[in-house]
This record gives structure tokens, C-alpha cells and sequence, in this order.
């Protein structure tokens, strides 16, 4: 395998370069991939080389893209029977975050330099809030072979049906929100996310804290604001309420007729 440089002129007289990854493939196939930058070239000279040895490698030319492998992805992890909101979630992180800046990739070109471009790219999306959050949490969070963001206390992958069962269930059961015949009332933790939105936008009197969507918006990491209102629109409270009007006109010492 080898990395070289190529330098052409256009047509117009434009002068361009780019980077060539030569090689053979394990079938003895000839293959060469092209890339803007030098350590892109180079992280995927030492990505196929590895796959050739292994006799696992796909060309770029012959890989599926992001967005084909997200809809096989999707497809998949439906047909396990995960929830409703859980794969609704899903769907609006790519569509929202992936699959714009990456749905066109094939595969065989996302490097290592690439994926921490997009995490970077990410994480300049975040609002201070979130990043500061975890910040501190992994100051405290149990280190581990992996380095998980919340592993279990010895640092390992903790499953998600132990976590139901452990902490979810039972502070459900603690905190009395429970069925009618006394089981948790909740069985997926996406549902914690849905209260602390409520939580984040009812209004004071009603235990809420009464955040404007713009900070709401922030706080839960959403890339706009309308994905806020298209989700917990009608969690907002309305200056239109009746009862609210009516208390005005009382406190004013108004009165209606019918």
C-alpha cells in the first residue's frame, strides 16, 4: 500500500491536489481510494491494510453509504421490538444530526479523523450547560477499560434491562408513581427525559420551573428550537387561558356579562 500525492490543472486553469491510497485488496483486485486531505489518506492506508489482512475488507467503491446503513440499522433494531419513542428518538438524531453531515459517506471512507471531525462538529452544538454537566460527572464517573460516560461502579457496560430493574423500577415504586395495581407505571428511561421536560416548562405554581423554550431548547440539546415546540408544544402554557383572565378581571374588579 502506499500514499501519494496527485496535482492536476482544470480546465479553467484551476490548480488542485488531492491524495491517492493505492493498494490490493485480499481478492488481488487492484484499488485506489481519493481524499482532500493527507491524514484522511493515511487513516484509511492503515484501516484497509489491517481489513485486507483480515480478509474483511469492502472498497469504497463497492460500501453502502451512512444513510443506507442507518435505514438498515433502523430496520434491525425494530424488528428487536425496541419502543415506539425509543426508535422515534432515533430517527430524529439522524435526520437531525447524522445524516446531514455525514448521510452521503460511504462507509469504507469514514476514518477515525473523520468520526472525531463529526463528534467535534457535535460537540460545538451543545449547549454550555450539557458539556459543563459532563464535564463534572467525569470527574466522578468509575473509570473503566472503556472509558463509558455512565458505566457501572466498576467501570464495566451496564445493561440496559439491569438498569430498568435496579434504579428505574424501584424508584418508581418508592416515589408511588405505580398502575393501578401497583406495578411501575414506566418501563423505558426515555420517559425520564419527557419529565424533566415538563418539569423544565410547567409553570411555577404547578411545580414547574417555567423556562422559556429558548432555554428548554438548551437544556435538552435540541438543534432548534422548533424540534422544542414540535415535541412539547403543548406543554407550554398559554397566555391565552381562560381561567387566568377571568382571575385578572376579578383582581381588577371587572366584571362580564353573558
Amino acid at each position: 500500500m502506499a500514499v501519494r500525492k496527485r496535482s492536476w490543472v482544470t480546465k479553467t486553469g484551476e490548480r488542485r491536489e488531492a491524495w491517492v491510497v493505492a493498494y490490493t485488496d485480499q481478492a488481488g483486485t487492484r484499488r485506489i481510494a481519493t481524499f482532500e486531505k493527507k491524514r484522511d489518506a493515511e487513516a484509511y492506508e492503515a484501516q484497509a491494510h489491517s481489513e485486507v489482512r483480515a480478509g474483511v475488507h469492502t472498497a469504497v467503491g463497492a460500501s453502502i453509504t451512512v444513510a443506507e446503513a442507518a435505514k438498515d440499522w433502523l430496520s434491525s433494531v425494530e424488528l428487536e421490538g425496541r419502543e415506539r419513542s425509543t426508535l422515534k428518538t432515533y430517527r430524529e438524531h439522524l435526520q437531525l444530526h447524522i445524516l446531514p453531515r455525514l448521510g452521503h459517506q460511504r462507509l469504507a471512507r469514514l476514518t477515525a479523523p473523520r468520526v472525531n471531525s463529526f463528534r467535534d462538529e457535535l460537540l460545538r452544538s451543545v449547549s454550555r450547560f450539557v458539556i459543563n454537566t459532563l464535564r463534572t460527572w467525569r470527574l466522578a464517573c468509575p473509570r473503566g477499560e472503556f472509558e463509558l460516560v455512565f458505566p457501572t461502579t466498576r467501570g464495566r457496560v451496564i445493561q440496559h434491562k439491569s438498569l430498568i430493574r435496579s434504579a428505574l423500577i424501584p424508584a418508581q415504586l418508592a416515589a408511588g408513581v405505580v398502575t393501578s395495581d401497583g406495578k411501575a407505571k414506566y418501563t423505558g428511561m426515555h420517559a425520564l427525559r419527557h419529565f424533566y421536560a415538563s418539569w423544565c416548562i410547567n409553570r411555577k405554581v404547578d411545580g414547574g420551573l417555567e423556562l422559556p423554550a429558548k432555554v428548554v431548547q438548551a437544556r435538552l440539546g435540541h438543534a432548534s428550537i422548533v424540534m422544542t415546540l414540535d415535541t412539547y408544544g403543548h406543554l407550554f402554557p398559554r397566555g391565552d387561558d381562560g381561567a387566568e383572565l377571568a382571575a385578572a378581571e376579578r383582581a381588577l374588579g371587572l366584571h362580564t356579562t353573558s
